[in-house]
């Protein structure tokens, strides 16, 4: 036996397995015994391979057994001077860098070895805004390295790439440093949303509609429309199988006339009969005000101004860019118009409405008795207490995002397409709204990287006759940045959310900015449903999967936070400068940054926390001077058990300098 133990050196013998007949190592030779003579790499990392060499290792593996921290790991080779050793992916606990040691047994004799374990997998991310996209499953022990210098710093994102309103996802995460973290900042809760209203509200005098209070109804209006129109077939198909006497009526083109229509809501088969009178008459736009109007026959100025804007700017627009909504209206045998109807019943049925449109309308009345066969919107009118001025201000906008419905409506109906999904279709509504913002003197381009002077400010403070647009866009998007962990931009994710306006649009418009060769061409083709519907016609469109647009897109968005952000670059909009420029001019309603920051120092926990469909949850990692044998941060990533955390949850880390 003591033969068997001559010429190994310190830490590489291999003692008797006390379960072992010793009596059974008798007249065993010096070199038939197996020998370690080194373990490589000098530092283990978990995931990786490990390599034993040495010799008179046996041929199988059954006698071979190699263990660390209580774990077997898999000999995944072995030759009579080598084998390879599988480290697993997941070595609990996460922790940091530390001693530990390796237990190898052969032929009944074990031998133990000293080794530096790297539990955590090192994630190296280049420097100037470079970015790291991982699966939970890689990030269950992760470890950022130090920054060199004291001035580095690591945005962490947890994202929900779950690509439906219902596919919320759970995580938790723990933070340790490993001697070189100075301090963590993360999200407080974000504020009240109460706030943010009022400073809208000094914008808007007199009766003017509430935009918080428009979305959310508007919302509900759309998706009953969806509800209503299935199961009624294609509008087109209708119209080809109608008697060519249910063609559209024929609209009278003299000013002055009066013309009976139907006011449709919550209901196709029937509508309360409004008599209005022609205010303007077109070439593509007939304007209708109902004689009960509390100023009736006292606006015809103000509805001439729209009506002139419609046909000059809004409708060359929606048809070059967005889409025609008069697509159906040879299949409907009408007058080649759009017919804009100022009626009270928008005031007293749906109230805090500015306007909306039934796609019933687009139907013969053999479907549906209450369709006036005809492209249509309803808005509200003027109240007693509001100047022209101020209602036509509001209204403008409210004309351009209708008529985008029915451009999306006409569009598909013609070809045989599906509705879009509400919440790109009121997305893409509001891409509508900007590029009508866009057509303004000293307005802004594509990809040119607008400001606040250029835009919102220009709006607010009534710099020429633009309406407000931009400002209902990113004030909106300032409170969902405020919570963007528990919203969505698939639609309300509680009662009274109406951000997925904004950030519906938002990630709209970062889609075409990253993505589209011709903006006008994508968004026509988005809006026509050529590449289906919801987030799949976004990843038709962009050739790349669903998580990579959710990190992408919020990598955008963080620019708001960061105005170094190489992200927001080649974009349409310099979000960090027009949020500046809200917390400039309303400091008590608008943060400058919509992220409130607490900073804590040490380890970091972040309990149990729910996700809503590509929500972000951020927090910032600030470094400091390597030091000692591990230095950076640990992070620790657990999801919920549930089939939406597990597939939906990844972490992205970007590096910020």
């Amino acid at each position: 036996m003591i033969g068997v133990l001559q010429g190994c050196r310190s830490g590489d013998v291999l003692a008797p397995n006390s379960s072992v007949d010793q009596s059974a190592l008798v007249g065993v030779r010096t070199t038939s015994a197996p020998r370690v003579s080194r373990l490589t790499p000098d530092t283990l990392v978990v995931g990786t391979t490990m390599t034993v060499e040495g010799e008179q290792f046996p041929s199988d593996l059954v006698s071979v057994r190699v263990r660390i921290a209580g774990t077997t790991l898999e000999v995944r080779a072995i030759s009579s001077n080598r084998m390879e050793v599988q480290l697993p992916a997941v070595l609990p606990p996460c922790g940091p860098v530390r001693r530990e040691t390796v237990i190898i047994e052969m032929q009944g004799l074990t031998s133990t070895h000293e080794v530096v374990l790297r539990r955590a997998a090192r994630m190296t991310v280049d420097p100037a805004d470079s970015s790291r996209l991982v699966a939970a499953e890689a990030a269950r022990c992760l470890e950022l390295p130090a920054m060199d210098g004291g001035a580095g710093r690591y945005e962490v994102a947890v994202l929900n790439t779950g690509t439906t309103l219902g596919e919320s996802a759970t995580f938790s995460l723990r933070g340790q440093g490993m001697g070189g973290l100075a301090g963590v900042a993360s999200m407080d809760a974000a504020p009240s949303a109460a706030r943010f209203v009022s400073a809208g509200q000094a914008l808007v005098k007199g009766g003017a509609i509430n935009s918080a209070d428009d979305d959310r109804q508007h919302g509900v209006l759309l998706a009953q429309q969806r509800a209503l129109l299935t199961g009624a077939g294609n509008a087109a198909a209708r119209w080809a199988a109608a008697p060519k006497m249910a063609s559209a009526m024929v609209k009278p083109a003299a000013v002055g006339d009066t013309v009976r229509m139907s006011a449709i809501l919550g209901s196709c088969s029937a509508g309360r009969a409004v008599n209005a009178r022609v205010v303007y008459a077109g070439a593509r736009a007939l304007v209708l005000e109902d004689v009960t109007a509390p100023r009736a026959g006292k606006m015809d100025v103000t509805y001439r101004q729209l009506g002139r804007e419609f046909d000059e700017v809004v409708y060359p627009l929606l048809a070059e860019s967005v889409g025609d909504p008069l697509a159906m209206n040879g299949a409907m045998g009408g007058d080649g118009r759009v017919t804009m109807l100022f009626t009270r019943f928008v005031n007293d049925s749906a109230p805090g409405t500015a306007g909306y449109v039934s796609a019933c309308n687009f139907y013969p009345r053999a479907t549906f008795a209450g369709s006036n066969q005809d492209e249509v919107f309803y808005a509200r009118v003027a109240t007693s207490w509001e100047t022209p001025d101020e209602w036509r201000r509001a209204m403008r906008g409210t004309i351009v995002h209708e008529a985008k419905h029915l451009a999306s409506f006409a569009e598909r109906f013609a070809r045989g397409a599906s509705f879009e999904e509400p919440w790109l279709e009121e997305a893409t509504a509001r891409v509508a709204e900007e590029l009508y913002a866009r057509s303004f003197a000293d307005g802004v381009q594509f990809r040119g990287q607008a400001g606040f002077a250029a835009s919102v400010q220009c709006e607010v403070l009534q710099c020429d006759d633009r309406p407000l647009i931009m400002w209902k866009h990113f004030t909106a998007l300032h409170q969902y940045l405020q919570g963007a962990d528990s919203l969505s931009p698939f639609g309300a994710v509680r009662s009274g959310d109406y951000t997925y306006y904004a950030s519906g649009w938002s990630l709209v418009r970062w889609v075409l900015d990253r993505y589209a060769g011709s903006e006008s061409m994508s968004l026509k083709a988005l809006v026509r449903g050529d590449m289906g519907s919801g987030i799949a016609a976004l990843t038709t469109m962009t050739g790349v999967a669903p998580h990579q647009l959710a990190e992408g897109w919020q990598r955008w968005l963080r620019s708001a936070y960061d105005a170094n952000s190489s992200t927001s670059r080649s974009a349409s909009w310099n979000l960090p400068d027009i949020m500046r420029g809200l917390g400039t001019l309303f400091p008590e309603a608008y943060g400058a940054s919509p992220s409130v920051a607490r900073r804590t120092f040490g380890d970091l926990q972040i309990s149990s926390t729910r996700l809503a469909a590509f929500g972000a949850y951020r927090f910032i990692l600030v470094g400091a001077p390597s030091s000692g044998l591990g230095s950076g941060q640990l992070i620790e990533l657990q999801t919920g058990a549930d089939a939406a955390s597990v597939a939906g949850v990844r972490l992205s880390v970007t590096r910020l300098n």
